[in-house]
């Protein structure tokens, strides 16, 4: 009974409003992403090519968050401003089908060696995603940093 009075002497205060319908979350009501400097890559680059695939290497600005997200395209694929995710998993990118995701890792670790694609000519960039509140509980994995393009070349795999 108490909680009742409460909750009435509430309502005819002026400066007090009571929702009266559940509020719903719309893209448009999305926090902005953290920022980070324009320097967090540092270096981003392919450091070799072999009958296995590109050994991609990248250096990020000590202190920078959240992860790694290493994408590919076929040659001449513009690189994305920003790039968004439900799940960090790879696969391809939403909003951006040219692009496949191939690996989400730690911003401590500094390269990976991509052995699955057939051979021909790639680009690669590098996105540093953050996690972002899409509503009290959800949310999505947002751009902060975005890499240049670089090219790599995948060469036939040698035969024994």
């Amino acid at each position: 009974m108490r909680h009742l009075c409460f909750i009435a002497a509430l309502a005819l205060l002026p400066s007090v409003v009571l929702a009266q319908e559940p509020v719903t979350t719309t893209e448009a009501d999305l926090v902005a992403v953290p920022a980070i400097s324009a320097d967090a890559i540092v270096d981003w680059r392919v450091k070799r090519v072999d009958s296995e695939g590109p050994w991609l290497w990248w250096e990020l600005a000590p202190g920078t968050g959240g992860r790694v997200v290493v994408i590919r395209a076929k040659a001449g694929a513009t690189v994305p401003k920003r790039i968004s995710f439900q799940r960090l998993e790879p696969g391809p990118v939403v909003g951006h089908p040219e692009w496949t995701a191939i690996a989400t890792i730690a911003p401590t670790h500094r390269g990976l060696r991509d052995a699955r694609p057939a051979p021909g000519d790639y680009v690669y960039a590098l996105a540093v995603v953050r996690r972002v509140s899409a509503g009290p509980e959800a949310f999505v994995w947002q751009s902060a940093a975005m890499s240049k393009a670089v090219p790599a070349t995948v060469l036939e795999p040698l035969l024994a």
